[in-house]
């Protein structure tokens, strides 16, 4: 039975891609009922605006989240952490509304909005980790200021992030690698993951669906393992003053799957 054009569900479980999707379909008298996904509220965000009625923090931050598998992922393997996954797209969280709906999860919030927005406006050391998976890089000429990982965004991230907080992020862009290898040291402990290492928290992967389709075209994944650096607000926003741009060139067709395709003429999406 297809759920939507890259989804199939066979029994109780689904699979995107031809990989399972984390967790399986309950019977119905044992769903959850998640709340809508919401906007966020206006002003300073501390946990309880956020996370659930009862939440405390810190919290499990899944920022861009798509259609959430690893918001799925991470959920199942501790349902004693505290969630909350942002996206700007409604119909992605839609999609992992109803999954958190069908196997029974009631510790992830959902909303709708900006990454960057959230993280700006959250209390410090709100949350002890921040996922990113495969940031948009922006291909368009002019758009680079929409890349996420602007040093701003990296100085909110260590500031929202408690002692000893994890960042994780992963990429297929080849130059934005290159960005993140050069930025992130200056306020995080980084390890950059080799092909065959497991992600430290154990949790597994793939952690998305762009991951999926980086696999299949054929792209490098690069990895990227951070933890907060002890350093006084005032340090952390001196080395930020350091930090240059994201204003890298994009690299839209840089895989041999996308070159192969364009030398054969045909239209090239993402």
């Amino acid at each position: 039975m297809s759920i939507d054009r890259t989804t199939v569900l066979i029994g109780d479980q689904e699979w995107e891609l031809r990989v399972a999707i984390p967790g399986r379909i309950l019977p119905e008298e044992q769903w959850s009922e998640p709340v809508r996904e919401a906007r966020l509220p206006a002003g300073e965000l501390r946990v309880a605006d956020i996370a659930a009625k009862d939440a405390t923090g810190p919290l499990v931050l899944d920022l861009g989240c798509g259609n959430g598998r690893f918001s799925l992922l991470s959920a199942l393997a501790r349902p004693g952490m505290d969630h909350v996954a942002i996206d700007s797209d409604s119909m992605h969280l839609r999609y992992l509304r109803r999954r958190l709906r069908q196997r029974g999860i009631s510790n992830v919030r959902l909303h709708i909005g900006d990454a960057a927005d959230l993280l700006a406006r959250l209390t410090p050391e709100a949350a002890c980790e921040i996922h990113v998976y495969h940031p948009q890089p922006w291909h368009e000429e002019g758009l680079a200021h929409r890349r996420l990982f602007h040093p701003s965004f990296q100085l909110h991230a260590h500031r929202v992030l408690a002692a000893e907080g994890m960042l994780c992020v992963q990429t297929d862009s080849l130059p934005y690698s290159h960005y993140l290898r050069g930025t992130l040291p200056f306020l995080f402990q980084v390890r950059e993951l080799a092909a065959s290492e497991a992600w430290p928290d154990g949790l597994g992967q793939p952690r998305g669906r762009r991951e999926l389709v980086a696999t299949t075209e054929g792209l490098t994944l690069f990895r990227y393992h951070c933890i907060k650096q002890p350093l006084a607000p005032e340090e952390a926003a001196r080395r930020t003053a350091a930090l240059p741009l994201p204003s890298f060139q994009s690299d839209r067709k840089a895989s041999p799957h996308r070159k192969a395709k364009a030398a054969r003429g045909q239209r090239i999406r993402g």
